[in-house]
């Protein structure tokens, strides 16, 4: 069973609904799934992080920092707050993994009007790979037999495709 570290904001309901979508898809494809927003909510207890002890928000950062070690793959969302952006705590949890030598595998939303012509170079030449959602469930299969090099060319775009806008 493959361990997944599943990176992406959770702050509204549409992300959250996003990362519902690829938890399932992981759990299907038989990974075990560490989200950060479950494995925290116990400390957060519905608030914000900046309505938390400075304490509160080591803890998290400590939890989600374990829970990358324990990752053989992070699974990130690109994007995830919209436009031209990926969440800061996205951006650092893959660079987190990256210098923890584990590889990380975006992934996108495709939405009509949004521009995903490319991506920041420091974030693509890091990547493993990079799948749109509904590509999740096959990317981490083969990833899981046959290790980088094949999701590398499952889906490595360093400019996204054009049919995606």
């Amino acid at each position: 069973m493959l361990n997944v570290y599943l990176a992406g904001p959770f702050f509204r309901p549409e992300q959250r609904d996003v990362i519902r979508e690829a938890k399932t898809l992981l759990q299907i494809n038989g990974c075990h799934v560490f989200d950060p927003e479950a494995e925290s909510a116990g400390i957060w207890r519905g608030r914000a992080p900046h309505d938390c002890s400075s304490d509160d928000r080591r803890a998290v950062l400590a939890m989600n920092e374990r829970g990358i070690k324990g990752s053989d793959l992070v699974v990130a969302w690109l994007r995830g707050t919209g436009g031209d952006f990926t969440d800061q705590g996205v951006v650092w949890e893959m660079g987190f993994a990256s210098a923890k030598g584990i590889p990380v595998l975006g992934f996108y939303v495709p939405l009509r009007g949004e521009n995903v012509d490319s991506l920041n170079l420091m974030l693509s030449e890091s990547l493993a790979g990079l799948a749109q959602l509904y590509e999740l469930g096959e990317a981490v299969m083969l990833y899981e037999r046959d290790g980088c090099d094949a999701v590398s060319l499952f889906a490595h775009y360093p400019v996204l495709p054009s049919e995606v806008i």
